[in-house]
């Protein structure tokens, strides 16, 4: 499986740097049809390198797919080397010279990259994939597991932004509920990348609540207003049972 993944990498590469032959368009083509959440994926990630590059500066040249390109084949380096201590996105979370959409669609991608890479084409989680640091923040991740219920929470920062990726895999709906300070925190985003099952998602003053059954992937995107350390915490209950309480500090 990790060699199709990196021939399928590769053949991504060339075509979104416009360094694709008409075989490798041919074998690109018919590798994407053979699955449809890798299609699905690569559309995703075609449509985001698009709005990405929209908005860049004029007079800067902004290659997504390469930078993007380069985190999937780390990875798929790292797997064929049953190596599970590594750090995927490392170079994301040095402060970046860039406007506020470029920063908040930088960790959108990361996020929906992040879903891809660590699940499988059979639809199920690959657990190993998540082992590991993905930044200093990731830290203060969540990593739960049950025999029918297995959660992910990876938090990092791109500047004054602070990104929760919740990844689910489980067979009995799950309640999460995220809380925070207004007076610390400005939610920007709050929705579902993926989700096999159900979606229910509701906001209240300083939290948002939602549900996941299946393949679950949900991000929260947090503006910080001031420079002193703030927390926000994470509630997970499952038939009326406590799961997980964590909270999660941000510098």
């Amino acid at each position: 499986m990790w060699f199709r993944k990196l021939r399928l990498n590769r053949l991504i590469k060339a075509r979104m740097t416009g360094n694709i032959s008409a075989e490798q368009e041919a074998k690109l083509n018919k590798m994407l049809q053979e699955s449809d959440a890798e299609e699905k994926e690569y559309l995703r990630m075609q449509e985001l390198k698009q709005q990405l590059e929209s908005i860049g500066p004029a007079n800067e040249n902004i290659d997504v797919s390469v930078r993007v390109m380069q985190k999937i084949s780390a990875v798929n380096h790292a797997e064929n080397q049953k190596t599970h201590n590594f750090d995927v996105f490392n170079s994301y979370f040095n402060p970046l010279p860039a406007r506020f959409a470029f920063v908040m669609i930088i960790g959108i991608i990361i996020g929906a990259g992040l879903t891809w890479m660590v699940t499988t084409n059979t639809g199920s989680m690959n657990s190993e994939m998540l082992s590991g640091s993905l930044s200093s923040s990731a830290k203060q991740g969540i990593s739960y597991s049950s025999h029918n219920t297995t959660i992910k929470l990876v938090p990092y920062q791109i500047e004054n932004l602070h990104y929760l990726n919740f990844i689910v895999d489980t067979r009995n709906e799950t309640n999460f509920e995220v809380f925070f300070n207004q007076s610390d925190f400005i939610m920007k985003k709050s929705d579902y990348v993926t989700s096999q099952g159900n979606q229910s998602l509701s906001f209240n003053s300083g939290s948002v609540v939602f549900t996941a059954n299946g393949i679950t992937s949900f991000q929260i995107i947090l503006e910080k207003v001031h420079r002193s350390q703030a927390s926000v915490t994470v509630k997970t209950t499952q038939n009326q049972n406590n799961l997980i309480t964590r909270q999660i500090n941000f510098d």
